[in-house]
């Protein structure tokens, strides 16, 4: 081989390591395209040197430009997000936003605007310019400050940070150098978002769920369709976050099946209680109205029955206890005696009305819970047994004036206290006397249902009253009294 064809051997391998290596440094200087991913963009704040924030046109002009460049960058699917409670990641509402929109990539971004910033004005045209004799008119030239911070969806964990100067100018030309500029930025700091974990819902769902567990456990006072939104709303959110994890699942093979039986059970959960509030929501609609069931009673007795009910006037007196509806079952049980159950929605407002001052919250040591706000309800409804027609079947008025009477106290959320109803008509003197409950049996959610004694006979016999002990065990679990005070929405304070 000569000199001259090994100088050319030479000079070509060099060629080819320049072209190759130009074209590596070319690849080098593209960002990695991301058309399977989902970025969202947050504008948190948009502020003038002195603090004061940028108007709505601006905000969405400078939101729309950074958007526009982020999809054309990355290629990918460009989700604008508006977070609430200024922007704080860790708010339920957020968390829920961020996961139910499956963010990978997400940008939240600050600008710092010199004073006098609008959205700038189109270069001028020569046909203006001639308008104009030739007098270019003047634009604002001052530096803008962009911070946008990138976190991965997954688990909102911060991977870069892109700051970067664009100088004002003609639209045109400053659109061009924010493009420009971002995309240099994003080279050095953000090349491949492919190489971060993606979204990841079981997460969200997680947070939200034991967020909710937290909120439910730490309320002092019964759940009831006042405050079961602020308390039970993230359920939902959960419930929705982990039916979206469950379907990733299906499409995975590793640990599917342990992890479908868990997800299951939260999406359970979640679900009974986002039910309440639909429940609550239903219940708004309701009005007062009395109706009565008459069971297996022959239908031939259903007239002079209801002709009790309306001489006794009770009615107009359960409307003073409710305004949603009064269900009164009659039933004949295994020993041939009939019953009356009264089901009436309880009401915590009213009856704190009537008992704030009257009666105690504590009394010898003991919670108090005093029923005598519904003593003329019961009284009542032990009248009912002498009301009959007097036409009305000797054995109809025989099983009447003998007949089972209770009373129960129904809520939406927490549960029934039943309360055994009794006493005995005085003709001649035209009243009642009224055998007082002294105990009453608790069905509350997740409980087994429960018959409670009052725990003071003292305090029985001296003012009818029912008496309960301490609401909390010494590791902190809830004590069957400490149900029923919360039943009533009464303080606990022993």
């Amino acid at each position: 081989m000569t000199m001259s064809t090994r100088f050319n051997l030479v000079l070509v391998f060099l060629l080819l390591s320049l072209v190759s290596g130009c074209a590596s440094h070319d690849q080098d200087l593209e960002v990695q395209l991301s058309g399977n991913r989902n970025m969202g963009v947050f504008l948190k704040k948009v502020s003038y040197e002195d603090g004061s924030p940028a108007s709505a046109e601006t905000s969405d002009y400078l939101k729309k430009l950074v958007a526009d460049s982020i999809r054309e960058i990355y290629s990918a699917n460009l989700i604008e997000l508006n977070l609430g409670d200024d922007g704080l990641l860790e708010s339920a509402d957020n968390l829920y936003l961020i996961g139910n929109n499956s963010i990978d990539d997400l940008f939240i971004v600050e600008i710092k605007l010199p004073d006098g910033f609008q959205p700038p004005p189109h270069r001028p045209t020569d046909e203006h310019l001639d308008q104009m004799n030739g007098a270019v008119p003047s634009i604002l030239k001052a530096p803008i400050e962009f911070s946008l911070s990138i976190l991965n969806g997954e688990k909102l964990r911060s991977v870069a940070e892109l700051k970067y100067i664009v100088e004002t100018n003609y639209k045109e030309d400053f659109e061009q150098s924010f493009k420009n500029t971002m995309k240099q930025k994003a080279l050095e700091n953000f090349k491949n978002p492919n190489i971060y974990p993606k979204s990841d819902p079981l997460h969200f769902a997680t947070l939200l769920y034991n967020y909710s567990t937290k909120t439910e456990s730490d309320q002092k006072i019964a759940l009831n369709c006042g405050n079961a939104f602020s308390l039970l709303k993230h359920y939902a959110q959960a419930r929705d976050l982990f039916v979206k994890s469950k379907d990733q699942v299906a499409n995975s093979f590793a640990g599917q099946q342990e992890r479908a039986q868990d997800l299951n059970a939260k999406i359970e959960d979640s679900n009974q209680k986002a039910e309440v509030l639909d429940l609550c929501e239903k219940d708004k609609t309701l009005q007062f109205s009395m109706s009565v069931d008459f069971g297996t009673i022959n239908p031939e007795n259903h007239e002079n029955i209801s002709k009790s009910f309306q001489r006794a006037q009770l009615d107009k007196l359960l409307q003073q206890y409710t305004d949603k509806p009064v269900k009164l079952k009659l039933s004949i049980d295994q020993s041939n005696e009939l019953n009356l159950l009264v089901e009436l929605r309880f009401d915590p407002i009213r009856y704190k009305k009537w008992t704030t001052g009257r009666i105690p919250d504590l009394m010898k040591g003991y919670h108090v819970v005093g029923l005598d706000p519904y003593y003329p309800l019961m009284q009542t409804l032990v009248l009912t047994r002498y009301l009959l027609p007097p036409e009305s079947p000797k054995p109809l008025q025989i099983s009447f004036q003998k007949m089972n009477i209770s009373l129960v106290f129904k809520t939406l959320l927490n549960g029934s206290v039943h309360l055994g109803v009794d006493g005995r008509y005085i003709p001649n003197q035209k009243m009642v006397n009224l055998a007082y409950p002294k105990s009453l049996i608790l069905s509350s959610p997740k409980f087994e249902k429960l018959t409670i004694d009052t725990r003071s006979e003292e305090i029985f016999q001296e003012k009818g009253w029912l008496t309960f002990g301490s609401c909390k065990t010494l590791d902190g679990a809830s004590t069957e009294d400490g149900l029923v005070m919360k039943f009533f929405d009464l303080p606990c304070k022993i």
